[in-house]
């Protein structure tokens, strides 16, 4: 058996089938082409005829443009003649012995190297790999991270396949569609991995790896080879990007009513020309309560309070890295302790900014003395039943425990509720410090009225009562006292016990009105009734009159006999 013919993968080569003809008529020869492998006998394109008049030994040759798989080729020879009615005869054929071919597929020609094009001095600056690939005119490249800290194996960043696609490692994704992470190809064998803006967890040694690509008889692509370059240490200065933020008391209230603030500060190390947002929030003494955004600041300086709270905060920048916040007529409910929470932004590649650092200052305790006055509340009525219809009058007085208040610095928010039995409290009516009052909603007879009576009075009345509004009456109080400053403070709320009413009905009102209506009823059913009648007997029922007959009237002659 000959030796097999060797052919490098891709490489054309020739094959050539020897044809000889003894006879004394002209014939032509054909010649087919087989290539056996283990997957199956395919043939091959045939080889022009030859000159129907050739009778010498004839050499049939086959040009196989690129060997891709090993295998077997085999060449079938048929001699045919033409008879005399002009259709042709095969007079012969034959098959030769098979040609071993054996194709080589060989990686170690394709040469790897990876440099650093750009090298970070600090974090956040960009950082540039080149990886060149030589030996292949089908290629593709795979980059490769290995932390200095932490882990030993690689970590798949992401591949450019040979047809252009892209595909990324799970942890960079993130990074790939914020623009922080691109991957690019400059010529065939130049690839690119840029680092838009670096961090410390990029730390480590990189390296990447070609892969040979041959395409299959069906156009797939398959590899056929790969090398990996050497690896690169991307680092920077030891010591990392870190911000350092600290918050101090400026003027701190010993009183509710006055202003606080508070002093937050921040400094960056190795973080190049960063932006911040402050946010100040509070944690309230209780335990286990959650802290609440106060007032925020942003990088673009736009100001932010929450929903709903009052416009008594300001937040404010003043030198580089420095922020005011006051807290105007600090109240009881803003006791708490305060934090700020300042967060760096450094602008990557593209002009795109990104959050780098976030950190939260020291806590600064924000509490008032508890030596002030002591309110209480009481409520009562002059009667505990009123008739249906009648009137009911209530009282919410005022006590203060502890130092005497002048009646100039206090003012009060009084609110009255009622307990229907079986139901919730209703809202009845409500006076603030301004002497504001806002009912709540009626039936459709009685009505409520509020007013101050006294600087530590307040009396409710209801008109024409009715059975709704029986129950429980109360009231409650806020508070507001003005300290030396000249500042409102907020006390607590207080609510005084409940003063029962119960709606009667007198049996002497309930029949008055029945009877009266009654009585009316039937008088003017009585009128109507002769008045019908009169009209009835005047024009509907009157008899036509009767005509008499006529008498005659003789005279009584006298006689007189004669």
């Amino acid at each position: 058996m000959e030796a097999p013919l060797v052919v490098s993968e891709g490489a054309s080569f020739t094959l050539s089938c020897l044809v000889s003809v003894d006879s004394s008529v002209p014939l032509i020869t054909r010649v087919r082409w087989f290539f056996s492998h283990p997957g199956g006998l395919h043939p091959l394109p045939n080889d022009p005829d030859p000159d129907p008049d050739q009778k010498e030994n004839v050499t049939h040759q086959l040009l196989v443009p690129q060997a891709w798989d090993s295998g077997e080729y085999t060449c079938q020879a048929s001699a045919w003649t033409m008879l005399r009615n002009g259709s042709w005869h095969r007079a012969a054929a034959g098959t030769s012995p098979p040609v071993s071919v054996r194709v080589t597929r060989d990686a170690s020609d394709l040469a790897v190297s990876l440099n650093i094009s750009v090298a970070p001095r600090v974090a956040e600056e960009p950082a540039e790999l080149w990886c060149q690939v030589l030996g292949a005119p089908h290629l593709s490249v795979s980059w490769y991270f290995t932390p200095s800290q932490g882990q030993d194996s690689p970590i798949l960043m992401g591949s450019q396949h040979q047809d252009g696609s892209l595909e990324v490692g799970g942890t960079y994704q993130m990074r790939l569609e914020q623009g922080a992470l691109i991957l690019s190809r400059r010529g065939p064998q130049n690839f690119i991995l840029r680092l838009q803006w670096t961090n410390e967890e990029d730390r480590g040694h990189y390296h990447c790896t070609g892969t040979n690509w041959r395409q299959l008889r069906n156009q797939s692509w398959t590899p056929a080879g790969e090398a990996s370059s050497a690896p690169v240490t991307l680092s920077w200065r030891s010591e990392g990007s870190s911000i350092l933020v600290a918050a101090r008391v400026i003027t701190m209230v010993s009183a509710a009513g006055g202003m606080f603030e508070m002093m937050c500060t921040v400094q960056a190390q190795n973080l190049p020309f960063p932006q911040y947002s402050v946010q100040v929030t509070r944690k309230p003494p209780q335990e286990g309560a959650a802290p609440v955004m106060v007032i925020s600041l942003s990088r673009e300086g736009v100001l932010r309070r929450r929903p709903g709270a009052l416009s008594n905060t300001m937040l404010e920048k003043g030198k580089e890295g420095a922020y005011l916040f006051r807290l105007y007529q600090a109240q009881n409910q803003d006791v708490g302790t305060y934090h700020c929470e300042i967060s760096a932004w450094t602008q990557g590649g593209g002009g795109a900014w990104r959050r780098a650092l976030n950190k939260t200052t020291n806590p600064v305790l924000l509490e008032f003395q508890t030596s002030g006055p002591v309110f209480n509340v009481s409520a009562r009525s002059d009667s505990l039943s009123v008739y249906h219809g009648g009137r009911a009058e209530f009282w919410c007085i005022i006590t203060i425990d502890g130092p005497a208040v002048e009646p100039d610095n206090l003012a009060f928010e009084v609110w009255w509720f009622v307990q229907r039995p079986g139901g919730g409290p209703s809202f009845l009516a409500a006076i603030d410090r301004s002497a504001q009052v806002q009912h709540g909603r009626r039936n459709s007879s009685s009505e409520v009225s509020l007013e101050r009576v006294s600087d530590m009075e307040y009396r409710l009345r209801v008109y024409g009562c009715e059975e709704e509004d029986s129950g429980g009456h109360y009231c409650t109080i806020t508070p507001w006292v003005r300290s030396h400053e000249g500042g409102w403070s907020q006390q607590e709320a207080v609510t005084s016990t409940s003063t029962p009413l119960s709606v009667r009905m007198d049996l002497l009102s309930a029949f008055r009105y029945p009877l009266l209506i009654g009585a009316g009823l039937s008088l003017l059913a009585g009128l109507l009734s002769c008045l019908i009648g009169y009209c009835s007997s005047r024009f509907c029922c009157k008899a036509p009159p009767v005509q008499e007959k006529r008498r005659e009237h003789r005279r009584l002659m006298s006689m007189e006999m004669d």
